[in-house]
């Protein structure tokens, strides 16, 4: 929601220029560039805070298509662009800049699927090649171990992680050559039977966006608790919820983390998942 539109102002495509801008940040960073407990607080950031430009250098985005962001997500319509056409014209030049360039039916605005290709070795995230008829151009380093991928691939050639998740390098702890991850699998409500994967870095548990995961049930606080893994042992703490945290129905306590072992049954809240251990690829 831009600006203006938050303090209840006349809106136009500018303000859409806004939204998009937004979400091009939250797809270059896999995060919103503001989070808080509630919409409101949201609203005020929106207004006042200025775009966390530091993101979106931390994941490589070349710093002339953080500068079309940074214009699209102005605070003031004013100073965005003012139409449509000026911004394609503006990211064109930002990917070209980069060594990057846009399809001619994007550039267009034609209906179809929009293809960027790589010219470089910058290409990083954004030179990813969508469509039937696209030919791969780009290397894709698996986060992991680092080992070169085509870019129509989804899965490491050579570890079988997934190329998008950088959270893989994280992964150092081994068994039998093979990283000890952390599974955790819904047990009621209306994300029943969903299973999720975690690496071994800290996975935050709570009901709101900005979680890693995100259980959006009443009896499960905003941040509700943390699972980590530390020398070959995975931890999980409660982070002073309301509800409170239970492993195999004793409740922990905040600050004071426990050991969780393979078939533990957790209760955030009312909430039930069961913790495994699984191995990567």
């Amino acid at each position: 929601m831009s600006p203006e539109q938050g303090t209840g102002q006349a809106v136009d495509r500018r303000s859409d220029i806004y939204s998009l801008g937004i979400v091009f940040f939250h797809c270059l960073t896999g995060r919103v560039p503001f989070s808080a407990d509630n919409p409101l607080t949201i609203t005020v950031k929106h207004l006042q805070d200025p775009l966390p430009v530091e993101k979106l250098q931390t994941e490589g985005v070349p710093a002339p298509i953080i500068q079309v962001i940074l214009k699209m997500a102005a605070k003031q319509s004013h100073e965005r662009y003012q139409s449509i056409e000026l911004f394609v014209d503006a990211l064109t030049g930002a990917l070209a800049a980069s060594n990057l360039s846009l399809s001619r039916s994007w550039r267009g605005l034609s209906p179809g699927t929009p293809s960027f290709e790589g010219k470089g070795p910058s290409s990083g995230r954004l030179g990813n090649t969508y469509g039937a008829e696209a030919q791969p151009k780009v290397t894709l380093m698996c986060f992991r171990c680092g080992a070169p991928n085509p870019s129509t691939r989804l899965y490491c050639t050579t570890c079988g992680d997934d190329l998008s998740n950088k959270r893989a390098s994280a992964d150092r702890y081994l068994v039998n050559g093979r990283p000890v991850l952390a599974r955790l699998t819904v047990q009621n409500g209306p994300a029943a039977g969903r299973s999720y994967r975690f690496h071994q870095d800290v996975t935050t548990i709570g009901r709101i966006n900005g979680n890693d995961l995100v259980i959006s049930e009443r009896t499960v606080s905003r941040r509700h608790a943390r699972l980590w893994f530390d020398n070959g042992r995975w931890l999980l703490e409660d982070l002073q919820s309301a509800n409170g945290t239970l492993v195999n129905n004793m409740r922990i306590h905040a600050q004071q983390p426990v050991i969780l072992n393979d078939g533990d049954i957790i209760n955030f809240g009312d909430e039930i998942v069961v913790f495994n251990v699984t191995y990567g690829s």
